[in-house]
């Protein structure tokens, strides 16, 4: 039976606090704390994400434009290697103060695995303020990036939340 996977990230799978709720995996709960997107990053929160066995369907990221409106990209990586099919289209950005959801559907649906650890990552367009949320929970992995292309593999740096 073929199951549908929503992914709800919040924030980027940005958090350690682990919910697998029907069909979705990552963080899915109201995140205290914001940071503004580096320019020429591509960044991950969290230590991983225990997937589901299904097909992808969208990322979420809760977050806001300071200024003018920008283009988003998600994707997924195990480790250091990007899932096949595992980046998001763009999606533009246009909401401003206080953080909303923005949900971005796969390319191409990408094939998950309950038995992978998934990094969820996301960058922004150059030339934007991005305002994301997150927990002061878990790791951040970052590193550059040139959007809208997610480096396969990536090389992580791990660093302070909220940097």
């Amino acid at each position: 039976m073929k199951k549908t996977i929503i992914l709800l990230f919040i924030v980027i799978g940005i958090f350690s606090a682990l919910e697998v709720r029907a069909d979705t995996f990552g963080y899915t709960g109201s995140a205290a704390s914001s940071a503004t997107a580096l320019a020429g990053r591509i960044q991950a929160y969290s230590n991983g994400y225990g997937g589901v066995n299904g097909t992808g369907v969208s990322m979420t990221l809760k977050c806001y434009v300071s200024g003018a409106a920008t283009n988003i990209k998600m994707g997924l990586y195990v480790g250091t290697g990007l899932v096949t099919n595992g980046t998001t289209d763009a999606k533009n950005v246009t909401n401003g103060s206080p953080a909303a959801t923005n949900t971005a559907n796969f390319t191409s649906a990408p094939t998950l695995s309950s038995a992978n650890t998934y990094y969820l990552a996301f960058q922004a367009q150059a030339g934007s303020t991005l305002v994301y949320t997150y927990d002061a929970t878990g790791d951040r992995r970052y590193s550059a990036g040139t959007y809208p292309t997610f480096p396969d593999p990536i090389t992580w740096t791990t660093g302070a939340l909220g940097q």
